[in-house]
């Protein structure tokens, strides 16, 4: 009885369990993105729930689904009502209306319920799209749209042959290939507007990407992403490798272990001067980031002018103001030589730049900085140059895998010998300060490729680098690369290659490897690349301005914006009315299936001979009437072809004995005697 209240609506018309499967596919293809989108607890209550329902639809078994509905709901409400503030809205909101059409699903039975549950299926799609905008994400909505809308479409009518199956399938994919076009045209002629709010970033959530402060497993863990961090449009050349230095977060703090930057007083403290050498190159770009959530800009080290809406460091970092309005791309000018000097070092600058958490915990590594500083003259420069032959010398190596005490400075310079750029940077940096020249680290980025579809500049994930800049008392802060030393090759080609990491297997990601060895890959990793770039520009990004350079575009043929978008808007509506005429041109009255078609061709054949079926005949009574004519060659494959019809429109119970296919060759197959016609 409970169970009959709890989907009192129409509970007698139950669905068999061969169309819960479809329903409960459908399903699964709508909420999969969101295993991967929400926090691991939303999964754990999702997945057991897909699985109940399986049970619950091959058993028969519906208190099995009434008991787990129970449990999902409190623990739902457990789950997102006290944590709303940590989720956040947005998680929060998608990830309670999913766990709840998972107790819809749990509890449905019949085609009501369907209907719902189709409904919130649609829901969950614009949910997806709040996590993401990608391209990729774009036609893996379309694909569930798609799956949903033909899975209701069957569910509609049910009872249905493979051949109409299929048939179903076919008008759906006419449905989006129609749509499409006329969504794509109203999308660029509608005005659009620039959006009058901005969203609020938390400066201190995870985020993926670049971080800002140094571990010594972070950016080897990092590089093993092929993933898009920046695109770069260049307004020349490229720069040579040697000046492909993407500046990021400023580190002076070290506690022995991390290496943070100063927080709130990178803003507070004295401007470092910005000194551009004589003759140096200068390069004019603009980025356009790929991850929104990322509070900083990697912009070519150095840059010099911003008219961008950035927050500027003291050590000329760049980062983004807590709200970001309209769409992200920013336009610099850096200089390839130059020098960061202030009018000097002030004391509590200097005493940061030299601190040292214990002198004692670096004792070997103070004693060879000594050797080295006296070595090199007892200067800065000095210093520098011993040091890199120091690494030149002793047989380091470069690698992504993390030995065994990596964050101790002491077991890499003088036991493990081998690390990726953060330990070389950490180790120089810690170095220069035991012999009392400040040091700070800078993380960024080190590279980058050209896409070989647009031509745009790519820099990945696999590009992260970390370098170190040392006080000069005449110049300045100093850039110095230790990597350099070590792994020459991937300075000088401004990359990460399978020749680069010198010791352990090359732990890069698959693409990358595969791409570096495969050229279709590169190529295909290009094209998914340049079409994501075509997403965002044209589609996620597009505002008022882009809109009016596109409509701009068509006045050199003397068309104006006015005109372009009333003529996109008349192609729409001129489509629209032409699928009208040619819907109502093919309607019939039966259904345009295989079958509806084979027989009205059939018929059609008939009337050549002056044989016509009245209109209201059923078209089995009116092959029964012919076979017992002398009109018909074989009767009995007349009286077959009756019966076989009359399984396929009334009796689906028997209509997968012949299909349509079968069917349409036994039309073809009847015969009359033409002299008696």
């Amino acid at each position: 009885m409970a169970l009959q209240w709890i989907s009192a609506a129409e509970y007698k018309e139950r669905l068999s369990p061969f169309l819960w499967q479809k329903v409960l596919f459908s399903y699964v293809v709508s909420v999969i993105p969101f295993i991967f989108l929400l926090p691991i607890s939303f999964a754990a209550l999702l997945i057991p729930s897909l699985f109940i329902k399986h049970y619950c639809i091959k058993n028969s078994h519906y208190k099995t689904g009434l008991f787990a509905l129970i449990i999902v709901f409190v623990l739902s409400i457990i789950l997102v009502a006290p944590n709303v503030i940590s989720l956040g809205i947005t998680v929060s909101f998608v990830g309670l209306l999913l766990l709840m059409s998972c107790c819809k699903l749990l509890e449905s039975r019949n085609l009501r319920d369907t209907r719902i549950i189709f409904l919130t299926n649609s829901t969950l799609q614009l949910g997806v799209l709040m996590f993401s905008q990608s391209f990729f994400v774009f036609l893996y909505t379309l694909f569930a749209i798609a799956v949903n809308f033909n899975t209701l479409s069957f569910i509609t009518r049910r009872n249905f042959s493979p051949e109409r199956q299929k048939i179903s399938l076919k008008n759906t994919g006419k449905f989006v290939f129609f749509a499409l076009p006329f969504t794509i045209l109203l999308f660029f002629a509608v005005p659009r507007m620039n959006p009058i709010w901005g969203l609020q970033r938390d400066l201190g959530a995870g985020i993926t990407g670049l971080p800002d402060e140094m571990t010594m497993t972070g950016l080897s863990e990092l590089v093993r992403s092929d993933e898009v961090a920046f695109r770069v449009r260049f307004d020349g050349q490229i720069p040579n490798a040697k000046y492909l230095y993407w500046r990021g977060p400023v580190l002076h703090n070290f506690d022995g272990k991390t290496w943070t930057h100063r927080g709130r007083r990178e803003w507070q403290a004295m401007r470092e001067r910005l000194i551009v050498a004589h003759n140096s190159p200068e390069f004019s770009y603009t980025i356009i980031p790929n991850k929104a959530e990322t509070p900083y800009i990697t912009a070519l080290n150095m840059p010099y002018q911003n008219s961008n809406r950035l927050f500027l460091g003291s050590a000329h970092q760049l980062w983004k103001p807590p709200v970001v309005q309209g769409e992200q791309r920013y336009k610099f000018t850096s200089v390839g030589n130059y020098y960061l000097q202030a009018s000097e070092l002030g004391r509590e600058e200097r005493r940061e730049a030299l601190h040292l958490p214990s002198s004692d915990a670096f004792r070997r590594t103070r004693e060879l900085a000594f050797d080295l500083y006296e070595k090199g003259g007892r200067n800065k420069e000095g210093f520098a140059r011993e040091f890199m032959n120091y690494i030149r010398n002793e047989d380091f190596y470069y690698t992504l895998e993390p030995f065994e005490g990596a964050e101790n400075v002491e077991n890499f310079l003088f036991t493990a010998r081998g690390g990726f750029c953060q330990h070389y940077a950490n180790a120089m940096a810690i170095a220069a300060r035991t012999v009392g020249i400040p040091s700070r680290v800078i993380l960024g980025y080190l590279g980058g490729s050209v896409n070989a579809i647009d031509g745009e500049f790519r820099v990945r994930e696999e590009n992260a680098h970390a370098w170190v800049e040392l006080w000069d008392e005449e110049y300045g802060w100093t850039m110095y690369d230790p990597t350099s030393a070590v792994s020459p090759s991937r300075v000088e080609n401004a990359g990460l290659t399978q020749e680069t990491l010198s010791g352990g297997v090359n732990q890069r990601s698959i693409s990358s490897r595969y791409a570096e060895k495969y050229p279709i890959v590169a190529y295909l990793r290009d094209f998914g690349d340049a079409a994501q770039a075509f997403w965002q520009n044209w589609v996620v990004n597009l505002n008022s301005e882009r809109q009016d350079a596109f409509f701009g575009s068509f006045q050199r043929f003397g068309i104006s914006k006015k005109m372009t978008q009333g003529l996109l808007v008349f192609l729409v509506f001129l489509g629209f009315i032409l699928l009208m005429l040619l819907y109502h041109r093919r309607r019939s009255d039966e259904a345009r299936d295989l079958i509806a078609i084979a027989c009205a061709r059939f018929l059609a054949k008939l009337e050549k001979y002056g044989i016509a079926k009245e209109r209201k005949m059923n078209f089995a009574d009116f092959l029964r009437l012919l076979g017992g004519q002398n009109i018909a060659k074989n009767p009995q494959d007349w009286r077959q072809a009756a019966e076989v019809y009359e399984n396929i429109r009334y009796r689906p119970d028997k209509a997968d004995i012949v299909s349509a296919k079968q069917y349409v060759q036994m039309l073809k197959k009847l015969r009359i005697n033409r002299q008696n016609t």
